[in-house]
C-alpha cells in the first residue's frame, strides 16, 4: 500500500445526514426541539434569533445568503469598526458569536443523531489498521469539516477494541483533553509515548474544540463519554489557567469555540491553527495517494489550493470520490462545465481519477479487497502483544 492522505469535504459526512454548509442555516432556521438541557435549549434560542435576525438584514431575497458572505460582512466590518445595516460594529461581534453558536448546535444535534454508523466505524477501523503498520503504509486524513464524525467513530473502534492508552487521534498540533478521563491524550506527546494513533488534522478548527482567550490552551472533548451540550455549551473554564499556582481568578477565563469561518478574510495566526497546516504540508509532500472524499474543489478555498500546489508532488495518484452530480454532460457548452468539481480537479492535477458512484460506494470497494474484520483481527492481535505490527 502507498502512503495515502484522505481529504475530506462536506460530501464525506453527507451520507451520516450532517448538512453541509450551503445547508447549514436552514437548519438554524429549522431545528427546533432538541434533546437537550433546558438551559441549553434557551441559550439556542436566543442564539439563532440573533443570527436569523442578522440574516434576514442582509438578505435580498427568500434564500438566504451564503455563510461566506454573512462572515465575510461581519469580519469586515468589525475590523474597521465600521456599521452596517443598522448594526453597529460592537453588535456585530455579538452577532457573530451567536451565529457560530447555532451552527455549532445544528453540527453537535447532527453529530447526536449521525446516520451510518458502521460506515464511518468501517473508515476509522481502515485508518487505525494502516496506523498500525509500516510508515510506508500509513494513512492520515484532513479534513475540511468542522463535525467530529472521524474522531468519534475511531474512539468507538478504539473502545470496542479496549485499546484506551495504547490507540488515539492525533490532531497535528498541541491538543489537550477538557476532561479527565478521556480516551485523548495530548496529541503531541502520542509518538514518543509509541501509541498506535490516527493523523486527523482538522485544517478548519473542529466543533469539538474550545481554546483559552488567556493562556491559548487548546481543549478538545474528544474520547470523551459525555454529552457535547454539557462540554461546549454554558461557562466552561480553563482547566489549564484554573491549575496556575497563586492566580485562581484566572481559573474563570472561558473557553471559546475554535473554528475557522468561511469568510472571505480568513486569519490563520493561531499557533495551533499553523502547526496544523504545517503537519498537513509534510503529510502532502510525502503522500504517494491522495484521496478527496466528497470535497468539490470550490476556487473559494484558496488558502487549501495554495497548500496543494506548494507540497504535493507530480508523481502522486490523485482520486475524487464524487458524485455523478459533480460530473458535466458532454452535451454541455464547454463554457459551463467549469462549474463542475470534476472539470476543477481536472484543471488543478491534469492526471486525477474521478469517480461518481459517491463517498459510500468508493469506500465499500476498499472494503471488499480489505474487510473490516481483518483490520480488527490486525488491531487485535498488535494490541495483544502491545506494540506496532513492524
Amino acid at each position: 500500500m502507498p502512503r495515502t492522505v484522505y481529504i475530506l469535504g462536506a460530501g464525506f459526512s453527507y451520507p451520516a445526514k450532517i448538512p453541509i454548509q450551503a445547508a447549514l442555516l436552514d437548519r438554524v432556521r429549522e431545528l427546533g426541539i432538541m434533546d437537550a438541557p433546558s438551559n441549553v435549549i434557551e441559550t439556542f434560542l436566543e442564539a439563532q434569533t440573533s443570527a436569523l435576525d442578522f440574516i434576514r438584514a442582509i438578505s435580498r431575497s427568500a434564500t438566504a445568503p451564503p455563510l461566506e458572505d454573512a462572515f465575510t460582512l461581519l469580519d469586515h466590518t468589525i475590523s474597521s469598526r465600521g456599521y452596517a445595516l443598522g448594526y453597529t460594529w460592537q453588535q456585530l461581534v455579538v452577532v457573530r458569536e451567536r451565529l457560530q453558536q447555532a451552527l455549532l448546535f445544528v453540527i453537535h444535534s447532527a453529530a447526536q443523531q449521525a446516520e451510518k454508523k458502521s460506515l464511518y466505524k468501517n473508515v476509522a477501523t481502515h485508518l487505525l489498521a494502516r496506523a498500525a503498520g509500516p510508515p510506508e503504509h500509513s494513512a492520515a486524513v484532513l479534513s475540511l469539516n468542522w463535525d467530529p464524525l472521524v474522531e468519534d467513530s475511531a474512539f468507538a473502534v478504539i473502545r470496542d477494541l479496549a485499546g484506551l492508552g495504547q490507540m488515539d487521534v492525533n490532531f497535528g498540533c498541541d491538543t489537550l483533553p477538557l476532561r479527565v478521563p478521556s480516551a485523548h491524550s495530548p496529541s503531541l506527546t502520542q509518538d514518543a509515548r509509541r501509541i498506535i494513533n490516527v493523523a486527523a488534522l482538522k485544517l478548519h478548527g473542529s466543533a469539538n474544540w474550545l481554546i483559552c482567550p488567556n493562556c491559548t490552551a487548546l481543549f478538545t472533548g474528544a474520547g470523551v463519554e459525555a454529552s457535547p451540550w454539557d462540554l461546549y455549551f454554558g461557562v466552561v473554564s480553563c482547566p489549564s489557567c484554573g491549575a496556575a499556582p497563586g492566580a485562581p481568578e484566572i481559573g474563570t477565563a472561558p473557553l471559546q469555540p475554535f473554528l475557522i469561518t468561511p469568510t472571505f478574510l480568513k486569519v490563520f495566526d493561531s499557533i495551533h491553527i499553523q502547526a496544523t497546516w504545517q503537519r498537513a504540508y509534510h503529510l502532502l509532500a510525502r503522500a504517494d495517494e491522495l484521496v478527496f472524499a466528497g470535497y468539490s474543489m470550490p476556487l473559494s478555498d484558496f488558502h487549501f489550493r495554495a497548500l496543494l500546489r506548494r507540497s504535493v508532488r507530480r508523481s502522486v495518484r490523485v482520486t475524487a470520490a464524487l458524485t455523478e452530480s459533480d460530473e458535466f454532460d458532454r452535451a454541455m457548452p464547454a463554457a459551463t462545465r467549469g462549474h463542475f468539481a470534476a472539470t476543477r480537479y481536472r484543471e488543478f492535477f491534469g492526471e486525477v481519477t474521478i469517480d461518481t458512484r459517491g463517498v459510500e460506494d468508493y469506500f465499500a470497494e476498499i472494503f471488499a479487497t480489505h474487510p473490516p474484520e481483518q483490520d480488527l483481527a490486525l488491531l487485535r492481535r498488535i494490541l495483544s502483544v502491545g506494540g506496532r505490527d513492524l
